[in-house]
């Protein structure tokens, strides 16, 4: 969510609390999609390495040192996805909390309006666009 966007809705009279949740839920969106991204490019690297391998008889007892480099990369690629997934879980998690916190906070509080006013439904609308859901829990 950019500076501009921010203030945009604050100035339409959203409260602090809920501009800073959704800032942060779209910071944790662009780090999930950026670490869900690197993570399925390394399962790629690691299906495309191990597909030959399994075909190959002649890998699984030869102690060449092509045969231990290749596996020395698979090991570490395979690490590596492993903490992608880890870190895009434990991302998907924070996600998920304060999605839901804020599904609860728009229900009571969203906006300095003392009338009835079409702010949650617009702010709702504006999440989407981020393709945050914030209508289903």
């Amino acid at each position: 969510m950019s500076q501009e966007e921010i203030s945009l809705l604050k100035e339409e009279g959203y409260s602090y609390a809920v501009l800073m949740k959704a800032k942060k839920l779209c910071s944790y969106q662009e780090r999930m999609n950026k670490y869900a991204y690197a993570a399925r490019i390394f399962a790629l690297v690691l299906g495309t390495i191990l597909l030959p391998l399994l075909f190959r008889k002649d890998f699984v007892f030869s102690f060449s040192s092509l045969n231990i480099f290749i596996a020395s990369v698979y090991i570490i690629i395979a690490a590596l996805t492993y903490y992608l997934f880890t870190v895009w879980s434990k991302y998907k998690g924070n996600f998920n909390n304060l999605r839901l916190d804020l599904i609860d906070h728009i229900g009571k509080n969203l906006c300095s309006c003392k009338e009835v006013c079409d702010h949650r439904d617009r702010f709702i609308i504006f999440m989407e666009r981020k393709n945050i859901d914030l209508i289903f829990k």
